[in-house]
């Protein structure tokens, strides 16, 4: 099995990838909606396949996938100022 620290890694890099694919073919309806439905996938095989209790699901989250939408920052601005 994958270890969690490379399967978050790996989850995050292409939920980021297809972020910014859907924001490139103007598709991207909701960023916030889009990260709710990346989280709760996160969640749940946080808890199904690394043992994680639901007080602690929340590890393998990017804080930022919460607390940007919360604020009304854009991930797809952060990464723009990234570069």
């Amino acid at each position: 099995m994958i270890t969690k620290d490379k399967f978050r890694d790996k989850a995050i890099e292409n939920a980021m990838t297809l972020l910014k694919e859907r924001h490139a073919n103007g598709c991207l309806e909701s960023e916030a909606d889009f990260l709710s439905g990346a989280m709760i996938i996160l969640i749940l095989v946080n808890m199904e396949c690394y043992g994680s209790t639901y007080d602690k699901s929340m590890d393998i989250v990017p804080p930022m996938w919460s607390i940007g939408p919360m604020c009304g920052r854009s991930l797809l601005d952060e990464e723009d100022d990234d570069e």
